[in-house]
C-alpha cells in the first residue's frame, strides 16, 4: 500500500509552501486508545513527536476542538493538538472541496517539540513544529520526477495534437456555424416575439380591444386588498412535520405530481382555454387570440417594474397575474358584464367589506364564472398530499381534488418553474387566521430542527405588518391563528410588480418549499420562526415546464405571425383593386377630357353660327 501511493505523497510533501512568516495550526484526535493518550499525557517539555505521514490540521482552533470534545466510547479518549512556529506546509483553503474547514498540510517526516501538556477534557498538547525531516536530495529527485511526468504528458498532447487540430478545427467551425444560425433564431424568435405583442391587438375587435383597456386601466389603480386575505383564511392551509422522513416523502410526492403533470395532455396555453371562461355576447371558452392580446398587455404594463418582468415571457406574465387575482377579478378581466365595479367606499376597503360587495354576485349559481384559480389549485394539491401521506380524506374531497390537480397543474407547475433566485437572501412572513385549535396547538409544540413541507404555492409578505394583521385577528372558538417568519428565502416571486393588488407587498413561494424550525414564541397564537431550506422541484422537471411554456408562447406568436400573413395578403388584394380603379378611373378621365373637348368646339361652333345669323 505504501508503494501504491509513495510517488504521490512524497510529491505533496515536496512541493510544501515555505514561509517567513510562522502560523499555528491545531489537530483534534479523537477515539483514540486509553494508552495512547496516556501515552501523550506522560509526555514532558523537550520530548519529540514525530509524525511520518501527511498531517491534516486547520487554522481553526474551534474546528479542531469539535473532533477533540466528541463523546469517547468506553476505552477510549481524545485529545487536542496546537502545532506554534509553523513555516511550512500547505494551505489547502483554496483548492479544497471543503474549504470550511479551513485545512493545513503538514508534509511528511514532520518533527514537534512538546511545550506543554495541559487538561483532560480534552487533553491539550501545545508544541513547537521543527520541521520537515525529508531530506533535500530527496526532495530534488521527487521535482524532478514530477518534471519528467509533466514532460510525458505534455509530449504524449503534442503527438496527438496534429491529428486533434484538424478535428478541433473542423468542430470549431461547425460551432460556430450553429452558433451564427442559432443567433439568426434567437433574433428572429425575438422579432418574431415582438410582432405578436403587436399583432395581438389586431385580432380582436375594437370593441372589444377597448373594453379590455378599461379593465386593464382599472386593475393599474385598484387600491383594495386582494387575494392575499384569501390564501391567509383558508382552513386547508394546513402544515405538515414528518419528522425525519419529510424529506424522502415530499421528494417521492414530488415524482408524483411530475408523473401528472406528464398525464396531461396539452400545453399550459391549451390547458388555461379549457378552463377559463369570457363573456363576448355569450360565455365561451376564452380563445388564443384573447391569451395573445392579454399577455401581451401585461407585458406592457409589468415590464419596467422590475427586470426579472422586463425578462419574463408575457405568458408567464399573464399566468402570474392570474395567481394574484379572486374569481370576480378573473371574470372582471374577461369582460362579465354583471360583474361589480371594484369597492371604492372607506367601508369597503377591508376584506370583509369587500366580501360583501361581492356577496351577491358569487351567490348566482346558475350563471358560469370562473373558478378562484389560487385556491382551487392550492387546495387540490394539499389534499392530494394528505391523501399520498396515507391520512383518512372523503372521497369526495379526493374526488374534487383530482379534478383541480388535472385543471390547473400545468398552470401552477409553471409559475413554480419560472421563480426567481435570489442573490441575497431575504426574510418574509406569512399569518394564518382561524385554524382548527389542534392544528396551532401542534404548530406550537414543533421543536427546533423540525421540518414542515408546503405542498402548495404558498402567499407570504415583504411587510410582517401585513402578515401580523391576519395574525391578530380576533379567533372565533375553537380556532387559532400563527405567524411565520421565514429567514433565508432564496427563491420565489417577488408579485408587487404584476400583482393586481401591488399594496400587499406579497411574495410567492413556489411549490414544494421545505422548512425548517428555528424557534417557536407563544402557545395560544404562537410565532413560527423557520429557515428556508428551498424548493424540491427538481431542475428537469423545471426544465419540462418551461419548454412547455415556450412551445405555448410559440402557438401564440404563430398565431399572430399568420394573422400578419392573411393581413398582408388583403392588403395585397386591396392595393391591386385600387390600382385597378385607378386605371379605370383614368380611363375615365381621358374620356372626360376627350368629351370636354369636343363640347368647347360645339360651342364655339355654335356662337360662330349665331353671330353670322345676327
Amino acid at each position: 500500500r505504501l508503494k501504491q501511493y509513495l510517488r504521490w505523497q512524497l510529491l505533496i510533501s515536496a512541493v510544501r509552501q515555505k514561509s517567513d512568516v510562522q502560523v499555528t495550526a491545531f489537530r483534534g484526535l479523537c477515539n483514540l486508545p486509553v494508552s495512547l493518550v496516556q501515552d501523550f499525557a506522560s509526555k514532558k517539555q523537550g520530548d519529540l513527536i514525530f509524525w511520518p505521514a501527511m498531517t491534516s490540521t486547520t487554522r481553526e482552533r474551534h474546528i479542531a476542538l469539535d473532533y477533540a470534545t466528541q463523546p469517547a466510547p468506553e476505552g477510549k479518549g481524545n485529545c487536542l493538538f496546537v502545532v506554534n512556529g509553523i513555516d511550512e506546509g500547505i494551505s489547502l483553503q483554496e483548492v479544497s472541496q471543503y474549504p470550511r474547514e479551513a485545512e493545513f498540510l503538514l508534509p511528511l517526516f514532520s518533527l514537534l517539540q512538546v511545550e506543554k501538556v495541559q487538561g483532560d477534557a480534552p487533553l491539550t498538547l501545545t508544541c513547537k513544529f521543527l520541521g520537515c525531516q525529508m531530506p533535500a536530495a530527496l526532495s530534488q529527485a521527487v521535482v524532478q520526477d514530477h518534471h519528467r511526468a509533466q514532460q510525458m504528458l505534455v509530449a504524449a498532447g503534442k503527438a496527438k495534437d496534429q491529428q486533434v487540430i484538424l478535428r478541433l478545427e473542423n468542430e470549431l467551425a461547425a460551432e460556430r456555424a450553429r452558433t451564427a444560425s442559432l443567433a439568426a433564431q434567437i433574433k428572429t424568435s425575438a422579432d418574431s416575439l415582438r410582432l405578436a405583442m403587436q399583432m395581438g391587438q389586431a385580432l380582436i375587435s375594437r370593441e372589444r380591444r377597448d373594453r379590455f383597456r378599461v379593465v386593464l386601466t382599472q386593475m393599474v389603480i385598484c387600491r383594495v386588498s386582494g387575494g392575499a386575505d384569501w390564501k391567509a383564511r383558508e382552513v386547508e392551509a394546513r402544515q405538515y412535520t414528518l419528522g425525519e422522513n419529510v424529506r424522502e416523502a415530499a421528494t417521492a410526492y414530488v415524482k408524483q405530481v411530475r408523473e401528472w403533470w406528464r398525464e396531461k395532455q396539452g400545453d399550459v396555453l391549451g390547458e388555461l382555454c379549457e378552463n377559463l371562461r369570457m363573456h363576448d355576447g355569450s360565455t365561451k371558452h376564452v380563445d388564443k387570440s384573447t391569451v395573445l392580446y392579454l399577455s401581451s398587455e401585461f407585458k406592457r404594463i409589468c415590464a419596467d417594474k422590475s427586470a426579472y418582468l422586463g425578462d419574463s415571457w408575457p405568458l408567464a406574465i399573464f399566468c402570474l397575474r392570474l395567481y394574484t387575482q379572486q374569481d370576480v377579478d378573473i371574470d372582471r378581466t374577461l369582460l362579465f358584464p354583471d360583474v361589480p365595479g371594484f369597492p371604492t367606499d372607506d367601508d369597503e376597503q377591508s376584506p370583509e367589506g369587500r366580501d360583501k360587495v361581492y356577496a351577491q354576485y358569487r351567490s348566482d349559481p346558475e350563471k358560469p364564472r370562473n373558478p378562484m384559480m389560487f385556491q382551487v389549485a392550492n387546495l387540490a394539491t394539499r389534499r392530494r398530499w394528505e391523501k399520498f401521506m396515507g391520512s383518512d380524506v372523503k372521497s369526495e374531497d379526493v374526488r374534487q381534488a383530482e379534478d383541480g390537480l388535472r385543471k390547473f397543474i400545468k398552470w401552477q407547475c409553471l409559475i413554480s418553474a419560472v421563480r426567481q433566485h435570489l442573490d441575497e437572501p431575504i426574510t418574509t412572513y406569512r399569518g394564518l387566521c382561524r385554524l382548527p385549535s389542534a392544528m396551532v396547538q401542534d404548530l406550537a409544540t414543533m421543536r427546533r430542527g423540525s421540518l414542515l413541507f408546503w405542498p402548495a404555492m404558498t402567499s407570504t409578505a415583504l411587510d410582517r405588518s401585513v402578515a401580523q394583521e391576519y395574525a391578530n385577528q380576533p379567533a372565533p372558538e375553537g380556532t387559532g391563528n400563527v405567524l411565520f417568519v421565514i429567514s433565508g428565502v432564496s427563491e420565489g416571486i417577488a408579485l408587487r410588480g404584476v400583482s393586481q393588488y401591488p399594496r400587499e407587498g406579497e411574495f410567492l413561494l413556489p411549490l414544494f418549499s421545505l422548512l425548517e424550525v428555528r424557534d417557536v414564541l407563544g402557545t395560544e397564537n404562537p410565532e413560527l420562526r423557520c429557515k428556508f431550506v428551498g424548493s424540491l422541484m427538481t431542475e428537469d422537471f423545471r426544465q419540462e415546464c418551461l419548454l412547455d411554456m415556450q412551445h405555448s408562447q410559440q402557438a401564440l406568436t404563430t398565431l399572430a405571425l399568420e394573422s400578419k400573413a392573411k393581413e398582408s395578403n388583403l392588403v395585397t388584394d386591396l392595393e391591386r383593386q385600387l390600382h385597378q380603379l385607378q386605371q379605370e378611373a383614368n380611363v375615365e378621365a381621358q374620356k372626360k377630357a376627350e368629351l370636354e373637348t369636343k363640347l368647347a368646339e360645339l360651342e364655339a361652333l355654335t356662337a360662330l353660327a349665331l353671330e353670322s345669323k345676327a
